[in-house]
């Protein structure tokens, strides 16, 4: 082999082997408008979760936050049915566990109306935000129960701000046919403006 120097600029042609072919980014936007929820629907809602390319996605959202100032909210998700509805029954199960200074806290449900992503979450003051990452698969099949699995953390409110972690997984009980999506949203509030949505798609 042939040594290549990593700082030139090459143009490959033809099919290049070893690299991460198969994760894509899809899409990179900026939360505006304040939207009361943010949604990412199968591409037959004409939506960017194209299951016919991608086997599941990835949604990271960096330095968001609610548009509540310093008061604490919780932050839920919820999946989207086939007309592009969010499903709002009481069939939500989940499970998850916050870490923070004080040490760890198990939350769960098994007949909800959304999914419990984060708790006492702070608005954008004092330069804090948050970050989550989501991973939505398989919502257009049929046959299974659909599940979604999520990572969070986030300063929260307190005059002493105070780290926080969660990481959970839920699953709608419902139905097993094909659903549209997924959103999120924050209880009682809005997303504040400037967040950075980036969703990856995985072969």
């Amino acid at each position: 082999a042939e040594s290549m120097n990593l700082a030139d600029t090459y143009a490959f042609t033809g099919t290049v082997t070893g690299t991460p072919a198969d994760v894509k980014l899809i899409s990179t936007t900026t939360i505006s408008g304040t939207p009361s929820t943010l949604e990412w629907k199968d591409s037959s809602l004409s939506g960017e979760l194209d299951f016919s390319t991608y086997q599941y996605f990835t949604v990271n959202i960096h330095y968001f936050t609610h548009s509540s100032g310093s008061t604490s909210k919780n932050l839920y998700g919820r999946f989207i049915d086939a007309s592009g509805n969010a499903l709002t029954g009481s069939s939500y199960r989940y499970a998850s566990n916050n870490a923070n200074r004080n040490g760890n806290a198990d939350f769960g449900a098994d007949a909800s109306d959304s999914i419990l992503l984060t708790r006492d979450s702070s608005g954008g003051h004092s330069d804090r935000s948050s970050f989550i990452q989501m991973q939505i698969q398989d919502v257009n099949k049929t046959g299974k129960k659909k599940m979604m699995t999520w990572y969070f953390s986030n300063e929260n409110h307190d005059v002493t701000s105070h780290l926080l972690a969660t990481v959970g997984t839920g699953v709608w009980t419902g139905t097993s046919n094909a659903l549209g999506g997924w959103q999120i949203y924050f209880d009682g509030s809005s997303f504040e403006n400037g967040g950075v949505i980036k969703l990856y798609g995985h072969k």
